[in-house]
């Protein structure tokens, strides 16, 4: 299956950094889930998911969860 989520450019690097741990993390935990941001100095917000239905829509929630997080910290 594939699926798109939008993330904020402004929270891409959040997920790209120190080569990919939270994706790394975030595949580990959803069954090898495919995340492929877009290229860094893109203005697209879409992110995209491959792999088992289950997988994809666990990693989606996630990946929705962190950047709650990350817009709200102190609530």
């Amino acid at each position: 299956m594939e699926d798109t989520v939008e993330v904020p450019v402004k929270w891409h690097k959040n997920f790209v950094a120190r080569r990919g741990e939270m994706l790394n993390q975030i595949a580990a935990d959803y069954g090898g889930v495919s995340v492929s941001f877009p290229r860094s100095g893109s203005e697209s917000t879409s992110v995209k998911l491959s792999g088992a239905k289950e997988c994809v829509t666990g990693a989606k929630s996630r990946i929705l969860e962190i950047v709650d997080d990350l817009v709200c910290p102190y609530l």
